[in-house]
């Protein structure tokens, strides 16, 4: 049996969430049944556990999300001439 290893504190409900499962996937070894435990997608119950198992907890970290920068700053940051 694997060993449930110390997740680290956060006050992240998205990182909380992904520790939760992958604790539970390490109890149960059921993809499934965590993901109907958790209400969380089976997708994502495979890309989290996919990526612990690979790559350990820092795997499960949350990214900075890249993409177009918000419209509402750019108007409001425009001087007019």
């Amino acid at each position: 049996m694997s060993t449930i290893p110390n997740f680290p504190y956060t006050r992240d409900a998205r990182l909380k969430t992904r520790y939760e499962v992958i604790r539970l996937f390490l109890e149960v070894k059921n993809r499934t049944v965590v993901a109907k435990t958790t209400r969380v997608s089976r997708r994502l119950v495979n890309e989290w556990v996919t990526a612990y198992l690979s790559d350990g907890l820092k795997a499960l970290d949350i990214k900075k999300q890249s993409g177009c920068p918000c419209l509402w700053l750019n108007i409001k940051t425009k001087v007019p001439a």
